[in-house]
Parts: C-alpha cells; structure tokens; sequence
C-alpha cells in the first residue's frame, strides 16, 4: 500500500506575503496586504468619510513601496574613490575593477628595451592623478565590475587613450583609444630605447 502525503493548498496571497516578508520591502507590504484583507474579511465598506483616508493611506503606502523599490535597484555609486591598482578602485573597503580594460599590475615590470621599469606603479600614478579629488558617478555590472565617468567621459576610456592599459572587451571606442596610444606611443607603448 502507498502512502499518499497531502500537500497542504496554500493560497497565492499567502505566498505573495511570504515573498513579501522575506524582501527588503516586506514590511510594508505585509501592512498593506493586511489592511485590505481585514477590510475583506470584515466584509465592510468604508464610510463616506472614511474613503479619503484609506485612500490617503493607501497613496502614502504606495509611495513608500515604489521608494524603496527605486533605491534597492540602484546600481549606481558616487563617490571619491581610492585607486588600488591601474584598473581597479575601491570605495568604502569595497573594491571594484574596471570593466573592460586590463592593466598592469601595481608592482608589474615591463621592459623597455633591456631595461625593467615599473609600468604597474606608473599606470597606478596615472589613474590616481586623473581621478584625485573628484567624485566619479559608476556603474555597478556585476561581479565587482564597474564603468565609471569622469565628467561625462568614461574613465576606462581616458586610461586606455593615454597607454596606461588594453582593451580585454570588444567595444570600439576601447580599441580605437589602445590605437591612438600605440600610435602616438603613449604609456606602455612608449619607445623603446
């Protein structure tokens, strides 16, 4: 014989306040589903004078819902950040990489002609003098990866055009920077002597 266990009928507006509760903007939520649902069981209607405040509540509480909504989904940070390495920045003890781009890192030597010379230390110096004191408006990808503008322009962009690091992304804009630099033999492409 097989036992059957009975799944209990759970309805979709009790999973919809378990959802609820468990985010970040489950509290109110939870106090707006409750609010309706007494009114719903109570099987009342509201007074005439009753209406405008629960149409009042009901506003505020919508307001604050989308409020909270807005800025948990902000992925967008400011701020005046530290450079640990020529890619890579940190606000706040959190460290980012800057998307597209690689460059050296901050104790990496390269040769130029026989000679070794720290280009990681120099291309850390570029990034620190070109965002030293001013607040960056960044991006948040994913997985610690930022785009980041200075003054409108984008900061992986400004790196690349002055040598200090290549492109590991396909975007156009980052291959014709790397081009102008190679050309012009500006940071890493410096000549060779």
């Amino acid at each position: 014989m097989m036992n059957i266990i009975a799944k209990p009928k759970v309805s979709k507006l009790k999973l919809l306040e378990l959802r609820l509760l468990f985010s970040s903007k489950g509290f109110v939520g939870l106090v707006f589903i409750t609010f309706f649902k007494t009114l719903k069981i109570q099987k009342m209607s509201p007074s005439l004078g009753q209406r405008p405040i629960i149409t009042l509540f009901t506003l505020i509480l919508t307001s604050i819902c989308f409020t909270n909504l807005s800025i948990s989904n902000s992925k967008e940070i400011e701020g005046i950040f530290n450079v640990i390495s020529g890619d890579t920045i940190s606000l706040n003890g959190i460290v980012y990489k800057l998307e597209g781009i690689q460059a050296p890192n901050s104790r990496q030597k390269c040769k130029k002609g026989s000679l070794p010379w720290l280009c990681g230390a120099a291309a850390k110096r570029f990034l620190s003098q070109t965002i030293h004191g001013v607040i960056l408006t960044c991006k948040i990808n994913g997985a610690g990866s930022v785009k980041c503008n200075i003054e409108g322009r984008d900061l992986a962009i400004i790196i690349t055009k002055a040598g200090w690091a290549v492109p590991i992304s396909k975007n156009r804009f980052l291959k014709a920077a790397e081009l102008f630099a190679r050309k012009n033999g500006l940071g890493l492409w410096t000549e060779k002597k």
